[in-house]
């Protein structure tokens, strides 16, 4: 083999392995991580129900099996009685990870946005209720 072609076939070699390597960390990050480091995705076109918990949480059930709770950056105004969301993005996927995550909610003929600062995965609209009512209580606790 000669200097050229194994050179070539080196260089073919490192970018089969940098390659994999991407795969393998996109395939780490994808919808349902449950890791609270982990970079935690989903689909905004599969978003099938979704309920505002109150003015600063957004439960979100994708797919049949996937449920998210979103944590607003700050008071969204109208997501409690939200009766439409749009999620403002360049792409569908929605990760938390991505800090200019915009959410549109329109309750009664009044359009608000609202910036995202979390996501996790739940196991159920209740776990999602539990861990509001904790937050709430906790945030009520630190101004006493």
């Amino acid at each position: 083999m000669t200097d050229t072609n194994l050179l070539r076939t080196s260089i073919a070699l490192l970018a089969a392995l940098f390659a994999a390597q991407g795969s393998l960390a996109d395939d780490e990050n994808t919808e349902g991580t449950e890791a609270a480091d982990e970079k935690v995705c989903f689909d905004s076109n599969r978003v099938r129900n979704f309920d505002g918990l109150d003015d600063d949480f957004l439960f979100i059930e994708v797919n049949s099996n996937d449920m998210y709770l979103l944590e607003m950056r700050s008071t969204c105004f109208g997501l409690r009685n939200a009766r439409v969301i749009a999620f403002k993005d360049t792409s569908r996927r929605i990760c938390s990870d991505d800090n200019f995550v915009e959410i549109l909610v329109r309750d009664m003929g009044r359009t608000s946005s609202c910036r995202l600062s979390g996501i996790e995965p739940v196991d159920s609209k209740d776990q999602a209720r539990s861990i509001v009512e904790a937050r709430v209580a906790a945030k009520r606790a630190e101004k006493d």
